[in-house]
């Protein structure tokens, strides 16, 4: 199942949400992320995974630019720890926005909040790496 999603003609963000067979929720973003298209890309993943039984989540910001203030980064935490379909023995691999900059350390910055609040998440450099440490297909940690 896969699901495309563009906000507004004039916008450039878009996400694709995919139901892999390896057994994980794949989010793919490309463009320009805002905190509520963040939040609604999140549920709708939510949403997918009970479906689908599966609690391993990627989010691919490769092509992404994020914005998400440290203030948005806590609302966000705390909306998805009120959805009783979140379990916090689900893992989210992330896959750091290329471009890096101001992007990629608001995105390393949700990492250390999720995991300062019980989360299992870690931040990668690729989708591979990403995937394999999802797959439990590495022995190394996570690296940024």
């Amino acid at each position: 199942m896969s699901l495309s999603w563009l906000p507004e003609k004039d916008n450039k963000v878009t996400y694709t949400l995919t139901y892999d067979k390896r057994g994980f929720i794949a989010l793919k973003y490309s463009g320009f992320i805002s905190p509520p298209e963040a939040q609604e890309s999140s549920v709708k993943a939510i949403e997918m995974a009970v479906k689908h039984a599966v609690k391993l989540y990627l989010a691919d910001h490769s092509e992404s630019v994020v914005v998400l203030p440290i203030e948005q980064v806590n609302n966000l935490m705390d909306k998805l720890a009120d959805l009783t379909e979140v379990s916090r023995n689900a893992k989210l691999a992330t896959v750091l926005p290329a471009a890096g900059g101001q992007a990629r350390k608001d995105l390393e910055s949700f990492i250390t909040i999720a995991a300062n609040q019980g989360w299992i998440v870690a931040a990668f450099n690729t989708r591979q790496e990403a995937i394999d440490w999802l797959l439990d297909l590495t022995d190394g940690e996570a690296s940024p």
